[in-house]
């Protein structure tokens, strides 16, 4: 899926907006600390190597995904970019 899809928004709609919009509010203060330390070790995550952790959709509801990063430093400055996977819910089992 696109990142877009999996947040809810339209095409577009994401561009310009700071990551922190696409967290849950009661995670917001610890996001930034991860965030601000993985950009202090300067290291890429290696694939395999994930963090699982929960979005927020644009309509306010959570959802639990796992986040593969990377990372690159270019004359500008650092570009991360984060594969999103969702994590499915087990079904409920009927009896």
């Amino acid at each position: 899926r696109f990142a877009h899809q999996l947040f809810g928004y339209d095409p577009g709609e994401m561009v310009g907006k700071s990551i922190q919009s696409f967290v849950p509010d009661r995670f917001a203060e610890v996001h930034l600390q991860h965030v601000a330390d993985y950009l202090k070790e300067g290291e890429s995550r290696m694939m395999g190597e994930h963090l699982d952790t929960a979005g927020k959709r644009k309509d306010g509801t959570e959802f639990r995904f796992r986040a593969t990063l990377s990372m690159a430093k270019t004359p500008i400055g650092s570009l991360v970019t984060c594969v999103h996977r969702p994590i499915e819910e087990p079904e409920s089992r009927q009896q």
